[in-house]
């Protein structure tokens, strides 16, 4: 998997709603903080994938493994406005060396549960591209918080795997690597799946130095062998001892094409590399007791690559004058909701008071407040959470953000205004 997984294991092991915190915004990937590195980037899998791989294919460790993989066409239910729906658990336990906290209770291990999701938001022939976004179900009132955006072969990528080439996974199998076909439950639903194992060694820093023994890391994949779809994966790393420092499960609950009201699609114009577009505005927390403070927000984003059908960029935020995060993401011609423009197929064919989506495993409804030549407004709402985008009719470009998050702490208000 992608080294955003110890991203997904902090959002989704806290425990409460900051009071003051960066945006959720709905365009830019969450910035990577310190955690467990992923044991993916230290298998001898990743180690001896080649330099001179596409950026497209690096990502994938099993393109090493199957070569097959980099003309393998994508599976049949792989397109552009698919999204695929992910419960995720993790969890991180306490080293076993130290002291317990009373004589009767260990020391605590926080864990956390919530929703990935992966949005496929443009296809071309030789790659997909997909933005992934978490929600934290513990919390209420918490909007969905985008993680990263990736761009994958037809043939393999972070949720799929080419069933053609399943149909001959053992012929990878070592002592390092195990592949074995086997049913398979998840979520209530019953298939046969292609399971794959690899375990490592990793050197988990905190332990005795003295102890010359190094842990373990263990990742897990099935794949459907009919569909190519991820069922299942995990990851977990354990202490020199054998006991577990941290893990992360991934089971399937849904997957779907979303409907879109344009057809196809296209870049504007205006996106070319080094565009900025600036937005500047506040953040104040709400909670019932008067005076209501805000601090300073700016965004600036800037479009560091333009493709046929999305544009990447990357964003930095600035809240009182500092930075707090500085990160990427990605936008594509077939992205409902969270782009940083729309295409011009979709500024004719939206209609005021349209219901857009209702995704029935986050309860968000997506639909259009206002369509008219010179205003465009989209709006995502959910329990306890509403996301309003403002773009400019004319061109697509977006021009204003804002967002209201119910959280138990209070309510978190963002309003941003594009800059001219």
């Amino acid at each position: 998997m992608r080294a955003w997984m110890p991203t997904l294991l902090i959002l989704l092991l806290t425990a409460a709603c900051r009071p003051i915190q960066a945006p959720n915004l709905p365009f830019g990937a969450a910035a990577l903080p310190p955690g467990v590195a992923s044991a993916l980037a230290q298998l001898p899998i990743a180690q001896r994938a080649a330099a001179s791989v596409e950026a497209a294919t690096a990502e994938s460790p099993f393109v090493t493994l199957y070569p097959a993989l980099r003309q393998a066409p994508a599976p049949a239910w792989l397109r552009a406005g698919t999204r695929v729906t992910y419960r995720v658990g993790a969890a991180t336990f306490a080293d076993p060396r130290l002291p317990r906290t009373d004589r009767n209770t260990p020391n605590p291990t926080p864990s956390g549960e919530g929703l990935l999701q992966y949005d496929v938001v443009a296809q071309t022939r030789g790659n997909l591209v997909f933005v992934s976004s978490a929600l934290n179900t513990q919390i209420p009132g918490q909007p969905p918080s985008l993680l990263s955006y990736g761009v994958g072969l037809p043939g393999a990528g972070e949720f799929w795997f080419s069933p053609l080439v399943l149909e001959t996974a053992e012929t990878a199998a070592s002592e390092v690597f195990q592949v074995q076909r086997m049913p398979l439950t998840i979520e209530g639903v019953d298939y046969t799946v292609v399971r794959m194992q690899t375990n490592t060694e990793v050197r988990v820093g905190t332990w005795d130095p003295r102890d010359p023994r190094p842990g373990q890391g263990e990742e897990v994949w099935a794949f459907d062998t009919a569909t190519g779809i991820l069922v299942f994966y995990r990851q977990a790393l354990f202490w020199p001892d054998g006991s577990q420092r941290s893990g992360i499960t991934m089971s399937l609950l849904g997957q779907r094409r979303v409907q879109f009201p344009w057809r196809g699609g296209s870049v504007p114009d205006w996106v070319r590399p080094r565009v900025t577009l600036t937005f500047q505005g506040s953040q104040a927390l709400d909670i019932g007791i008067p005076p209501l403070v805000p601090l300073s927000v700016q965004l600036n984003a800037r479009i560091t690559r333009v493709n046929t059908l999305w544009s990447e960029h990357t964003l930095q935020t600035i809240m009182s004058g500092d930075e707090i995060a500085n990160s990427a993401g990605a936008t594509g011609v077939m992205q409902l909701f969270s782009g940083l423009w729309l295409p011009p197929e979709a500024l004719a064919g939206l209609e005021a008071g349209a219901v857009l989506d209702y995704d029935r495993l986050t309860q968000i409804e997506t639909r259009v407040e206002r369509a008219s030549s010179r205003q465009v407004v989209l709006a995502a709402e959910g329990p306890g959470h509403l996301t309003r985008l403002t773009y400019d009719g004319r061109d697509g470009r977006l021009t204003g953000i804002y967002q209201e998050a119910h959280t138990p702490t209070g309510t978190l208000y963002t309003n941003l205004v594009g800059a001219p």
